[in-house]
């Protein structure tokens, strides 16, 4: 599917309205036809009905719905943009865009599993996406939304770009890649799938998608030396995932073998309690590390030292303050059974100001080994849906027996401590070791998130450098996504996460300061021994996920993962690929394997 093209920049604001208009009612299409008294909720006997409406609205007579049908005004220049009406979703299973006749039997017993409350009636509120009311203003008005759900949504079918694969016998020659497809955020767009691609920038080597759904958006995959596939999966109803938790959650790890047989596999993931998010990364001794949501209600976060404030949207996460904490899990691949060895939780290591007889009070400067419990306001993030600190990726130096953390919303790298025990972790051994990025993290002053100093801007995607595997002067890579960041560098709170006139992101290797006895310098400068960015630099920006990959012949490979846009640079910074993937959906990240990699084995085999 190709979406017809809009010159955007040549509407005007009517237009944009008249557009914007249009299709919210074509997202409210469906809910519309089922709502038979106009009530705005869907009683039991509407959705007992269910079946005999959606079977009046297939004008063409084939049996099923297509897209169409399904909104009623074909206004298709943003594919699947239908599916933000979660009645359409459910109907939708695959996200091919056909509801056929067995779906459309089935309409009542998916349509009820939409009741959040267990009424029996589903609300309006309930099944349809409703941007909040600021963004449309943050971002410049209705013409600049257009642009940007274009920007968030458009594909192609075939591979676009300035420089295709295997054009430039400096980039994408020396190896494959991992491409691991994502949904779109709320499944708007469902892609499954994890695919080798070989220098043509086609599949060599394909796992089945693990949900026939697709995946969370935020989902990873690594190929281990042993050839196993390394990913995370929602083993759950997408829907529920995208409802129940904060932005990132899927809940499950596992290893596949070549053959898409799934050898072991762990699932952490509980309405209210918990669920894995974002990173799961393999460590030299054959564990893995993940990151876990933790729920806080909001009263057992104010007893802890939570100033409470309101969430910018309670009902995804169901209003819970959502910490993080990093487990190392060992996986029995005889019996599939797993130990948790290892875990650091920030709900440990808190500092708070804002009331004396709470725990966890002290001046916060003078705890910058602590985190700040009260620095995210949520009303100046767009993503954050009750999260403390959007923990996004999180890597393991051997050499220093110590784990790097990226906290999106604090802005920040963490750097802890892995040599001690769990127990020894609760107290100060489980401190921060090092912290860069924000220093108004650290600061006696009400946040602004505009102070100059800030470094770091919804980074993501950090690694310790091995620097037998890869040429590197540095301790880590990180790509610095730059929202809420402008043209000149400095911070900018207006541009909030969706900056993409003139926000830019930049890949940094960077070496942290150490003293001579091994520990880490807090005052010390950390040094940029390498960077990129695009000429000019707002040429290449994405908002949230993505990531860097230093690859062995010393190239660096970026994937921006809203639009599965692929960059690759030489050390030089010249550019030897820069294409889109092709399909819908996004991705996270990706990664490059050298055609030596013992974990590419059975495909030199095949």
């Amino acid at each position: 599917m190709t979406p017809e093209t809009i010159d955007l920049d040549a509407l005007k604001e009517a237009q944009a309205k008249e557009i914007l208009q249009g299709m919210q009612k074509a997202i409210n299409f469906i809910f519309e036809a089922l709502d038979q008294d106009g009530d705005g909720r869907l009683s039991p006997a509407e959705i007992d009905a269910a079946p005999e409406v959606l079977r009046s609205l297939d004008k063409d007579g084939d049996g099923e719905l297509n897209e169409t049908e399904l909104e009623g005004y074909g206004l298709h220049f943003i594919p699947g943009r239908v599916r933000f009406n979660a009645i359409v979703r459910a109907l939708d299973l695959d996200g091919d865009l056909r509801v056929t006749a067995e779906d459309i039997a089935d309409a009542p017993n998916r349509i009820r599993r939409l009741d959040r409350d267990g009424d029996g009636i589903v609300q309006r509120d309930d099944v349809i996406t409703k941007p909040n009311p600021t963004v449309a203003q943050r971002v410049g008005g209705p013409v600049n939304l257009i642009k940007q759900m274009m920007n968030l949504a458009y594909y192609s079918d075939e591979p676009t770009g300035a420089v295709l694969p295997g054009t430039d016998p400096r980039g994408f020659s020396d190896g494959v890649t991992l491409h691991y497809q994502a949904n779109s955020n709320n499944d708007v767009q469902v892609a499954n799938g994890t695919y080798l691609l070989g220098a043509d920038g086609q599949p060599v080597h394909e796992w089945t998608g693990p949900n026939p759904r697709g995946v969370p958006e935020a989902t990873s995959a690594d190929l281990l030396p042993n050839g196993l596939l390394l990913r995370t999966i929602a083993a759950d109803d997408i829907t529920n995932v995208h409802d129940w938790f904060p932005v990132g959650g899927h809940g499950t790890v596992q290893l596949v073998d070549w053959d898409n047989t799934v050898v072991w596999q762990f699932s952490r993931y509980a309405r209210g309690k918990y669920c894995l998010h974002h990173d799961a990364r393999p460590m030299p001794n054959g564990n893995i590390l993940v990151i876990c949501y933790e729920a806080l209600t909001l009263n057992e976060a104010v007893a802890l030292g939570w100033e409470r404030q309101e969430l910018l949207n309670p009902k995804r996460g169901d209003g819970y303050v959502w910490s993080d904490r990093i487990l190392e899990l060992e996986p029995n691949l005889e019996d599939g059974s797993t130990k948790v060895v290892w875990e650091w939780a920030a709900v440990d290591h808190l500092v708070q100001d804002v009331d004396p007889t709470k725990p966890n009070y002290g001046k916060v400067s003078d705890n910058r080994h602590k985190l700040n419990f009260n620095y995210c306001k949520y009303a100046n993030y767009l993503f954050t849906f009750g999260q403390l600190y959007h923990c996004n990726s999180v890597s393991y130096s051997p050499d220093r027996d110590q784990i790097i953390v990226s906290s999106a919303n604090f802005s920040e790298l963490w750097v802890i401590d892995h040599s001690g025990t769990t127990e020894e972790t609760r107290g100060p051994k489980g401190d921060l070791l090092f912290r860069y990025g924000n220093p108004e993290t650290y600061s006696d002053d009400p946040p602004t998130y505009q102070r100059e100093g800030k470094k770091l801007f919804w980074q993501h995607d950090v690694q310790w450098l091995d620097r037998k595997d890869a040429p590197t002067s540095g301790d880590i890579t990180v790509i610095n996504n730059g929202a809420m960041r402008g043209a000149d560098g400095k911070p900018n709170p207006n541009e909030m996460q969706m900056g993409f006139s003139t926000a830019y992101t930049e890949v940094l290797e960077l070496n942290l300061p150490m003293k001579a006895d091994g520990t880490y310098e807090w005052d010390g400068e950390v040094e940029t021994v390498w960077s990129y960015k695009a000429d000019p630099p707002q040429s290449m920006f994405a908002p949230f996920m993505s990531g860097c990959d230093r690859t062995p012949s010393g190239n660096t490979v970026i994937s921006l993962g809203h639009n599965k846009r692929f960059i690759e640079v030489t050390a030089e910074g010249e550019v030897v690929a820069d294409f889109r993937f092709p399909g819908p959906g996004n991705l996270f990240r990706v990664r490059r394997y050298s055609h030596d990699y013992t974990g590419l084995a059975k495909l030199k085999k095949g």
